[in-house]
């Protein structure tokens, strides 16, 4: 992967839109080939994390290090540049766009991941490669928001909502794609998820976030073993 695969390391970042604080100091990793969760209930500021973290919401004050690359105040293309992606919620597909010409457009050429190498590790868009993106299903739109993240070639992939508007076994699925991207590729993930149970099965490690801020470290072994556990962090 890009730069053999570096750690994300986010520094009491936070994050405000006018008056209002979406996420306050909030500090988290994401080693090379780790899966990691960030959950809470909605409204926690999740979302908001991530896109802080790939500058393209306003941070009031912290630190995003990626490797040894300081990129708090890099823009947007040059965080991708770096190593970072991201796959939005609500699957950020050019509709008009086949999926090869899609990939084409956010392919760089020093990426290590080729189109070709993408489409191996997401098979079911190969045969769709001239299929404009606007004829493709839920599921498939999906997947080529996650492949056209890949196709850049990141050191660490931020996903959010994944399973959003999806079937349960579309959703299994994809987590379990994402799992095999880390291990393979070395590729480090930070992961919002609403479908919890689907998402634990794939997570190393999982951060809770409450009202904007880290409240809890669960043991990930804990929340298998009883998912409802989550409750109380979420309510505090």
């Amino acid at each position: 992967m890009h730069s053999g695969g570096a750690s994300l390391a986010v520094d009491a970042l936070s994050v405000r839109y006018g008056a209002a604080a979406a996420v306050r100091g909030v500090s988290l990793s994401v080693s090379p080939g780790e899966v990691v969760g960030l959950l809470g209930p909605n409204g926690a500021g999740k979302s908001s994390t991530l896109k802080g973290i790939m500058g393209i919401a306003p941070v009031a004050s912290g630190e995003v290090r990626l490797g040894t690359v300081e990129i708090s105040g890099a823009t947007v293309a040059a965080r991708v540049k770096a190593g970072l992606g991201l796959v939005r919620e609500g699957r950020g597909v050019f509709g008009r766009l086949s999926v090869a010409e899609n990939l084409r457009v956010c392919a760089r050429d020093q990426s290590p991941m080729s189109i070709d190498a993408v489409l191996a590790m997401l098979p079911a868009l190969e045969p769709l490669r001239s299929r404009r993106a606007m004829l493709l299903s839920g599921g498939e739109q999906q997947m080529l928001s996650l492949a056209k993240a890949l196709v850049s070639g990141p050191s660490v992939l931020l996903i959010d909502e994944l399973s959003l508007g999806l079937a349960p076994i579309l959703t299994a699925r994809l987590m379990a794609t994402v799992r095999s991207m880390a291990t393979e590729l070395g590729l480090g993930v930070l992961l919002v998820e609403q479908h919890v149970n689907l998402a634990l099965g794939i997570l190393d490690r999982a951060y809770v976030l409450r009202r904007g801020e880290l409240v809890a470290e669960p043991p990930i072994a804990e929340l298998r073993a009883d998912p409802a556990s989550l409750r109380q962090y979420y309510l505090g």
